[in-house]
């Protein structure tokens, strides 16, 4: 099932013509009134660039709108463990959390350059670590995931899985939604194998595209399209539009 997903992501895009990128350069999408899409990270994603915490959580909100009642799993913000986050981007607190959860996702910034997911099953002293470059070294998150989780910090066992991985290096953003979603849908990760890799190409503007589409179904959404924003440098890219998720990339967002 999952590598019909990534043939789903793959797939030819529809497209954002130029009016449809001048317009995104005038618009801000908020939940609650804090903004998840701006001209900035969403031409990141059209533009080859990394992908920063504010998409990976607004693409954890929508899996999270469309999970089953009796899918016991919680995604905490990806701007929890995120170097340099200012203190008001981690308010949500673990017991609520841990609270009729049996499964905890946590995506992980390793060094203000590189995603991954780390699946935490409650009570437990194990973490799973899905990474598309298999980093290998996870002992600077230990003592978060100590604090974090009560779990003293000589015993937390990492369990690196075995999951599709990135050919570049800026597209583990992406691949770490995609391990969020088929965790989700209980789809089964592909291995590391270079038959199954997700074509960022293809996969940017679709996931642009189901960003857009679903966000204005979330309970707090507001949009604003009166602000002038910086023009953005660098070639406008043009690609088709579609409904279906893609990918999203690499490193972290900066913050001013």
């Amino acid at each position: 099932m999952s590598s019909k997903y990534l043939r789903v992501l793959n797939k030819k895009p529809v497209v954002f013509t130029k009016n449809d990128v001048k317009k995104l350069r005038f618009t801000k999408y908020y939940i609650n009134n804090r903004i998840y899409l701006d001209a900035d990270n969403m031409f990141r994603l059209l533009h080859f660039d990394y992908v920063d915490d504010l998409i990976i959580d607004l693409f954890s909100i929508i899996m999270s709108t469309q999970m089953d009642n009796n899918n016991r799993i919680r995604i905490m913000s990806a701007s929890t463990y995120y170097p340099g986050a200012p203190d008001d981007s981690s308010e949500d607190t673990l017991k609520d959390y841990f609270e009729d959860t049996d499964v905890t996702l946590i995506p992980v910034n390793l060094n203000r350059n590189h995603w991954i997911l780390v699946k935490y099953y409650n009570g437990s002293r194990n973490f799973q670590v899905y990474d598309s470059l298999q980093s290998e070294n996870y002992e600077s998150i230990k003592i978060f995931l100590s604090q974090t989780f009560d779990v003293p910090i000589n015993q937390i066992q990492f369990e690196t899985k075995d999951v599709v991985q990135q050919n570049n290096g800026i597209d583990c953003g992406l691949y770490v939604m995609f391990y969020i979603y088929c965790i989700i849908k209980n789809y089964r990760i592909p291995k590391r194998n270079r038959k199954y890799r997700i074509n960022s190409e293809k996969a940017r503007p679709n996931i642009l595209s189901f960003l857009l589409g679903n966000i204005t179904e979330i309970k707090g959404f507001t949009k604003n399209e009166n602000i002038q924003l910086r023009r953005m440098s660098g070639n406008t890219k043009i690609y088709n539009k579609t409904n279906k998720i893609s990918n999203g990339s690499c490193s972290t967002r900066k913050r001013t």
